[in-house]
């Protein structure tokens, strides 16, 4: 089925530890998806054609990404920087560029269209933060992301597709309290959005691994033991096959530790 996909981060790109991971590798899976979708111009028509909408929208993200790193922004208070990342940091994959992105969402309505919003969660969690470590970088909560959408983006109340909370646990509460992706669902509803289903996840769930997003099914103690294999990896100081080893048998498609709150 067709459909609009949105990925939208709602932290300075700066000040989001893995903004520049993450959206990289999203808009690297959407233009090898994109090929299958919209081939390439011939070799003959190359030369006078422009890029499709798809390519030219990666491409002006991409320099968005540069345009950031040569002007870091100081850091700002939440509304500040959502309103910030309408214009610039956000990705419409396969879509309209990252300066549209606004008119673009109000466009949304269908059952089938997809909104993710990036942000490092945890159990019973009240916000989405930048950056896994507390207390560094931004933070977002329900109420202030439910605001997001109504008054800085303007999405329809009519809305009828999905809003999935991309973040580690966002489906999962704490004792009696509630999950981010419930309290989210709440604040939506406040709001007077009530086709909408919104979505969290009960995994730890990263961005795509070739054209496949993941989710880690190991326990917390194997997580932490892959993540420290990530960094000598990076180090070179394992192998890639070491480092897969560590992941063997405990990743799954985010899709099968998904939950709706409808």
């Amino acid at each position: 089925m067709a459909y609009n996909l949105a990925l939208v981060n709602p932290f300075n790109a700066k000040e989001s530890a893995d903004y520049d991971e993450i959206s990289r590798s999203w808009l690297d899976a959407w233009k090898e998806k994109s090929k299958k979708i919209m081939p390439s111009p011939s070799e003959s028509d190359s030369k006078n054609s422009s890029p499709s909408f798809k390519e030219d929208g990666i491409k002006r993200l991409r320099d968005d990404d540069e345009e950031e790193k040569a002007h870091p922004s100081k850091t700002q208070k939440t509304s500040t920087i959502i309103s910030k990342y309408i214009s610039k940091g956000c990705l419409v994959s396969g879509g309209p560029a990252a300066e549209q992105l606004v008119s673009f969402i109000r466009t949304l309505i269908g059952d089938g269209d997809r909104i993710y919003v990036l942000g490092h969660c945890e159990p019973g969690s009240s916000v989405l933060m930048s950056s896994e470590e507390k207390g560094k970088g931004q933070t977002v909560n329900a109420k202030e992301l439910a605001r997001f959408f109504d008054v800085l983006f303007g999405l329809n109340k009519s809305y009828a597709g999905k809003i999935k909370i991309f973040g580690c646990h966002s489906a999962l509460g704490l004792g009696d309290t509630k999950s981010f992706a419930e309290q989210f669902k709440d604040a939506m509803r406040k709001r007077e959005y009530h086709n909408c289903t919104i979505e969290g996840y009960t995994a730890s769930v990263r961005g795509y691994d070739g054209e496949h997003k993941v989710a880690f099914i190991g326990t917390a103690e194997e997580l932490k033991r892959a993540q420290m294999a990530e960094i000598l990896y990076a180090e070179e100081t394992i192998s890639k096959a070491k480092l897969d080893s560590f992941y063997e048998n405990k990743t799954a498609r985010p899709s099968t530790r998904r939950v709706s709150f409808a």
